[in-house]
């Protein structure tokens, strides 16, 4: 508990909290229809990657339809733009956002589009322990141009509040391409899970087929 500090004031989510919620390190989950794999970070080391501007570099290139992500804001609700880099040498803005983990406290609502994904009943706070107030992980996702393989993902750089991305999902990848590792920072590593062409960018997301 007193390792934690995602909201930069000793605050967490609570281990045993993302496990009732089948939250497996190193498993894949299900939300929305879409396939993520979750971080497998050890006690007191970052189980996600906050946004300041890094970018992804996915070796090979995968084309898909759409990227999802599990993420949450700390410090405010906050949105910012992300890039995404194609093989031909076209760039695209898109502007991502996530909602305050808390929800500012219960007053207020998701925003930018989000899902809730997750919520918890608690959170940690150093020196204190469990805090009793719903918490959350929400789920987001942007268009991308279908058909062009995507070569890079430069994530946000927020002026106000942190951006934390626990898990992305290119969508729409044809079958076979597997999953690919890439590096975010220095000390994290988030899994790119390539979805089956079963999920579609827009409207409710079917659950895959077999």
């Amino acid at each position: 508990r007193n390792a934690g500090n995602v909201d930069g004031r000793g605050g967490s989510y609570a281990a045993r909290a993302l496990l009732a919620q089948g939250l497996l390190p190193a498993r894949t989950v299900q939300v929305r229809g879409v396939t993520f794999s979750w971080p497998s970070a050890a006690p007191g080391r970052a189980g996600n990657v906050e946004a300041h501007g890094q970018s992804l570099r996915l070796s090979p290139p995968l084309a898909g339809t759409a990227i999802a992500l599990l993420g949450t804001a700390t410090g405010a609700t906050t949105s910012a733009s992300m890039v995404i880099g194609y093989q031909d040498g076209r760039r695209q803005t898109v502007s991502l956002g996530f909602s305050d983990w808390t929800l500012n406290g219960g007053t207020a609502r998701p925003a930018f589009g989000n899902r809730i994904a997750f919520s918890m009943s608690y959170h940690n706070l150093r020196g204190r322990g469990p805090i009793l107030q719903p918490t959350y992980i929400y789920f987001a996702q942007a268009g991308v141009r279908a058909g062009t393989a995507i070569t890079s993902i430069t994530f946000p750089a927020p002026r106000v509040g942190q951006v934390h991305i626990f898990a992305l999902s290119l969508m729409g990848v044809q079958p076979g391409s597997g999953q690919i590792v890439v590096r975010a920072a220095a000390t994290a590593r988030i899994m790119v899970t390539a979805a089956p062409p079963t999920a579609t960018a827009a409207g409710p997301i079917p659950p895959p087929t077999a």
